[in-house]
C-alpha cells in the first residue's frame, strides 16, 4: 500500500478533509425531559441519554473487545479497527442505537489525548488503539464482558481472585485492588474478590497487567460462609428449576459507601 493512502487524521480548515466531520450537527437541549416528550408526542424515539462519561467508557469499552482473540480475553497486537464495526460493537453494549456524531466526538477527544489514533485507509475510516496495555481500555472492556456474563444461569459455585502483593510493591497492589472493585467483583476478606461466573481468563489478564502473576490466585469454591450475603449482593434470585439467576449488579460504589 502507497505510504500517501493512509492518511492519519489531523485537524483541517476543511471539514471535508476531516474522516470524523460530525454526521449531525445538532444543537444542544437544555431540557432533555421536554425534547423526549415532545419526540413521542411525534412519534419519534426519544433522544438517547448517557450519564456523565459513560459514552467514552463505551468506546474505550468497544475498543478493549474489538482486540480479544477468538472471543477470549487476551493481549493481541495491535490492529486497525474499521469504525463501522467499532459503531456496531458500542451499539451492542449499549443496546440501543447510538448517534454516529457523539461517537465520532469521543473518539476525536480520545485521539487528543494520544491513546488511539484515526486514518482513512481507502474509503473506510480505521481506529488504532496506540497502547495495547491501556488501563483505561482493559478495564472498561472487562467490566462489560463481566456485565454480559450476569446475564447467564447461575451453577451455583463462585470464582474466587486471591492476592498477596507484598508492601514493596504496593502500588501493584492498589492497582489491582482499584480495578478489581471497578469491573464488578465483591470485597469478601481483605485481599479475597469474589464473582458468580468463570472468569478465569479476565483473571489471567489483570496478572499480565499488574505484573503480578506469582502474587495472585484463582480458585472456585462451591459453597462460601456468608454466602447469602453475596447473593443479595448480585441480585440472585430462584428460578423455577431452584437455580439462580443475575438480573442486575448493584455496583462496586453502592457497595462500599
Amino acid at each position: 500500500m502507497a505510504k500517501n493512502d493512509v492518511l492519519k487524521s489531523k485537524p483541517s480548515k476543511n471539514d471535508n478533509d476531516d474522516p470524523l466531520k460530525p454526521i449531525n450537527n445538532l444543537t444542544k437541549v437544555q431540557d432533555m425531559k421536554q425534547k423526549q416528550k415532545r419526540a413521542r408526542k411525534r412519534g419519534k424515539k426519544p433522544v438517547i441519554k448517557f450519564a456523565p462519561g459513560e459514552l467514552k467508557q463505551l468506546v474505550l469499552a468497544a475498543l478493549g473487545i474489538s482486540l480479544v482473540v477468538g472471543g477470549t480475553v487476551l493481549i493481541s497486537p495491535n490492529f486497525p479497527i474499521v469504525m463501522g464495526s467499532l459503531i456496531s460493537m458500542i451499539n451492542e453494549l449499549k443496546k440501543e442505537k447510538v448517534p454516529e456524531y457523539k461517537i465520532s466526538r469521543v473518539i476525536k477527544q480520545l485521539a487528543k489525548r494520544n491513546i488511539l489514533s484515526v486514518y482513512r485507509i481507502g474509503d473506510d475510516i480505521t481506529v488504532e488503539v496506540k497502547d495495547k496495555n491501556n488501563v483505561e481500555i482493559i478495564k472498561y472492556s472487562l467490566k462489560h464482558l463481566l456485565d454480559l456474563k450476569k446475564n447467564q444461569v447461575w451453577n451455583g459455585k463462585w470464582f474466587l481472585l486471591i492476592f498477596d502483593i507484598p508492601e514493596k510493591e504496593r502500588i501493584k497492589r492498589t492497582l489491582l485492588r482499584n480495578l478489581i472493585r471497578e469491573i464488578g467483583f465483591y470485597q469478601y476478606q481483605q485481599s479475597v474478590y469474589v464473582f458468580p461466573y468463570e472468569c478465569e481468563d479476565e483473571v489471567s489478564l489483570l496478572k499480565k497487567i499488574v505484573e503480578g502473576e506469582e502474587y495472585i490466585k484463582y480458585i472456585i469454591a462451591d459453597r462460601l460462609e456468608n454466602q447469602d450475603a453475596l447473593i443479595d449482593y448480585f441480585n440472585l434470585y430462584p428460578l423455577s428449576d431452584g437455580r439462580l439467576k443475575v438480573v442486575e449488579a448493584k455496583s462496586c460504589q453502592e457497595a462500599h459507601r
